[in-house]
């Protein structure tokens, strides 16, 4: 049992088999579409529930920590199901030339068998959740990495299900202690030290997880947290790279210029709405352009549709501010739902960005931060985006502290690049762009979470 799945009550894979087959047998029986055969109805339900569980499975349904959206757990199951049914079908056209189900019922059903089986696995979660006892952790860690893990479950309301135990305690009775443990959690510097009576063995032995703090922290928090930085764990504890993910990352590049392109065409019209509306309410050019550090720390030229006043910058670079007197009035709406980055995807078409990355910061800022903060390279390994993990969890960076903050969750999101990942980035940058971002809201967070920094507390 790995940490996600432990803290975050994912779904079981045998709890999904059950209501996956359970939906489709019901939908059969309540629309009065079982056909003649009821063995070749059997082949295509068992058939159909495997594939979808296969490929939920190839996406990291079942492993991945949900942190804080499960949006995205409602729309792979939908496409998992409605993938599964079409292969299926077309499986028995191809082998007995009989179909089953036409493919308008099997595109009109995917959506409902996905709704009920997400409202019942949340269901069964919350009624064992409440019928269960509070789960016994041992934590074998320092004094602030207990006050930071007891912190990150707090802000998830998680702390009500579990009770905790110290290592003094774990030695002084651990005979009994051990049998009635759910996990221990400890730090990898206290595992060298934590070798009295081999408790750790005897646990693993017992089939109780054995969990690093580093991964718990991490799929907790979606940061990965600078002072506790492992290279061995953050390595060891990426997203592997099977088949489906490395396909993923290699048609990225190939895929994400035409889909720019024509998303591009799509959004003309609004393109030109918002450069007339520019002209309009402020002198000076429509686009925006700026050097940025791209991939691998290759410089190239940004567009934006212009948001600020044409003598922003006169006295150099500058962080930006709540509540800016730079910005236009039309700026401000711009940023807010992001579409003054629409001129980016001509940066996509280009090969210089990604839908989904770590934002391009200014070479003079690269400069600065890189003396400040250990690790800000890092973040150009992979192709800067319009979008990523770190701007739909933090928003803008206005100090070095708060980049700081920023890069972490571009270190996370860079040790679990996966489809699903940029799923859920996408889901919330949409949320953003119909919602708009509140700005003291996320600033908010990036206080606490520079507190939690600072005190541990």
């Amino acid at each position: 049992m790995n940490a996600p799945v432990f803290f975050t009550h994912l779904r079981a894979e045998s709890r999904f088999l059950i209501l996956a087959t359970l939906a489709l047998w019901m939908f059969a029986a309540l629309c009065n579409c079982i056909p003649g055969s009821l063995p070749l109805l059997t082949i295509y339900v068992a058939g159909t529930v495997l594939l979808a569980y296969y490929i939920l499975k190839l996406s990291g349904y079942f492993q991945y920590a949900v942190i804080r959206s499960r949006k995205s757990d409602l729309l792979l199951l939908m496409f998992s199901i409605l993938a599964g049914g079409i292969l299926q079908e077309e499986l028995l056209r191809m082998v007995l030339d009989q179909p089953i189900w036409n493919y308008q019922t099997i595109v009109t059903s995917a959506p409902l068998f996905a709704v009920c089986i997400f409202i019942a696995d949340r269901t069964i979660l919350k009624l064992t959740s409440r019928l269960s006892n509070k789960r016994r952790i041992a934590l074998i860690l320092s004094d602030d990495q207990k006050k930071a893990l007891l912190s990150d479950l707090k802000a998830l309301k998680l702390m009500e299900e579990f009770s905790f135990i110290s290592e003094v305690d774990l030695f002084n009775d651990h005979y009994e202690n051990l049998k009635e443990l759910s996990a221990v959690i400890i730090s990898r510097k206290a595992v060298k030290e934590f070798d009295r009576k081999a408790l750790l063995m005897r646990a693993h032995l017992a089939g109780i997880p054995v969990l690093d703090y580093q991964s718990v922290s991490a799929s907790l928090s979606g940061r990965i947290k600078l002072r506790d930085l492992d290279y061995a764990t953050y390595l060891l504890e990426a997203t592997p790279q099977r088949s489906v993910n490395k396909l993923y990352m290699d048609l990225k590049p190939v895929l994400e210029p035409v889909a720019a392109a024509f998303l591009l065409l799509m959004l003309a019209p609004l393109a030109a709405l918002i450069a007339l509306l520019i002209k309009l309410t402020d002198r000076g050019p429509v686009i925006y352009k700026q050097r940025r550090t791209g991939y691998l720390g290759i410089p190239f030229t940004l567009y934006k549709f212009r948001t600020m006043r044409i003598d922003a910058e006169k006295d150099g670079p500058q962080w930006a501010k709540d509540h800016d007197s730079r910005v236009t009035k039309i700026g401000r709406f711009l940023r807010a739902t992001r579409l003054d980055e629409i001129p980016q995807l001509w940066n996509i078409i280009c090969g210089e960005m990604s839908f989904f990355g770590p934002r391009p910061e200014r070479p003079e800022m690269v400069e600065k931060l890189s003396e400040k903060i250990p690790l800000f390279h890092v973040r150009t390994i992979v192709r800067p985006g319009m979008t990523g993990w770190a701007q739909v969890c933090a928003g803008y960076a206005n100090s070095v502290a708060e980049s700081r903050i920023k890069l972490e969750f571009d270190l996370y999101y860079i040790q679990h690049m996966s489809p699903r990942l940029d799923l859920i980035i996408m889901l919330k940058t949409i949320k953003v762009v119909f919602f708009g971002s509140s700005a003291n809201e996320r600033r908010l967070r990036l206080v606490r979470s520079e507190l939690l920094e600072a005190t541990g507390l």
